[in-house]
């Protein structure tokens, strides 16, 4: 990277096609709300979503029920309530990916 000192963070990660640690966090949460979906995950977690299936199809059958947020400390910025953001923001082909090993490829992309 030293031959690229004149390139800025987010041009040093294009270049070396990288992602950040943020987008790295995102996907490693989104492969965890995979795991307790599909009960392959440790009860504890599995316990912490809970997944509302529409019998209607307008945009998507699994969702995760959204929490009320009270303050940024104990609500916006934790984890139950974060989650449903990101997954719902996942395409469904990607939420019905049949196997973990297929899902965590896909989101890696």
């Amino acid at each position: 990277y030293q031959d690229h000192s004149n390139l800025s963070f987010n041009e040093l990660l294009k270049k070396f096609n990288l992602i950040s640690i943020h987008q790295k966090n995102l996907q490693c949460l989104a492969i965890e709300i995979y795991k307790a979906k599909n009960k392959i995950s440790p009860n504890l977690i599995n316990d912490l979503f809970i997944f509302i299936e529409k019998t209607y199809n307008l945009r998507s059958n699994v969702n995760l029920k959204r929490t009320k947020d009270r303050t940024v400390h104990y609500g916006s910025e934790t984890l139950l309530s974060l989650a449903p953001k990101i997954w719902n923001l996942i395409p469904d082909d990607l939420k019905n990916e049949a196997t973990l090993k297929g899902f965590k490829t896909k989101i890696k992309t």
